[in-house]
């Protein structure tokens, strides 16, 4: 006896009997009966002649023989062939968008329309509301105003500092944008005109003389 054996002996464990299986199957090529025995993994499908197994690893397929029916439209006399395997066709391809076309306006929903009611601020009236969503409440124009209204309100004010690069003063800027480099009056300085610097000339000759 075997160690293993005698350890299986005083531990009371029965060794497990091998039990093979056979099966039995047509060869997909030579269409012949084959039996095998069963094992772990993929089931052979080809018998162990050379010619079904030579084929076999060159990739041969039985290719099926394609369905091909014939059924005449409920409408007409036309002849649909149809290729495959699926729902039998029962309509030629002209008829059957209209038969499509009367199944959409025979079950088709009827579009939800609601009265809107007036508008909250300035009580113009806001018409239908077709289908489904939320309805008005404000006019277009009222919902502008309250939008800018809120963004005023809540906005923070932006003071800065700048000092002229010219007159090398301090002034407020409000606002976002880039800073000032200068104020306004050294920015756009008011240049004299030509009927002043006359009438200014004209002036100073009358007091000469």
């Amino acid at each position: 006896m075997n160690d293993i054996e005698i350890i299986e002996g005083i531990l009371g464990i029965t060794p497990k009997k091998e039990t093979t299986k056979e099966r039995t199957i047509v060869c997909r090529i030579c269409e012949k009966d084959y039996t095998y025995t069963v094992k772990k993994g993929r089931q052979p499908t080809v018998c162990k002649e050379e010619a079904c197994d030579e084929a076999r690893r060159k990739g041969y397929q039985v290719t099926k023989p394609k369905v091909v029916r014939t059924h005449t439209c409920l409408k007409c006399d036309v002849e649909i062939e149809q290729h495959g395997r699926g729902g039998k066709k029962l309509y030629c391809p002209e008829h059957r968008i209209a038969v499509n076309q009367e199944h959409r306006k025979k079950f088709k929903r009827a579009a939800i329309v609601r009265e809107q009611g007036d508008c909250k601020d300035c009580g113009k009236a806001l018409g239908t509301k077709t289908g489904k969503g939320r309805m008005r409440i404000r006019c277009p124009v009222c919902v502008t105003k309250r939008v800018y209204k809120r963004a005023a309100e809540t906005r923070t004010p932006i003071v800065r500092t700048y000092t002229c690069r010219v007159c090398k003063k301090e002034f407020e800027q409000h606002g976002q944008g880039q800073t000032r480099k200068s104020c306004t009056t050294c920015k756009y300085p008011i240049k004299p005109t030509k009927m002043a610097s006359k009438s200014d000339e004209m002036l100073d000759g009358m007091m000469q003389s």
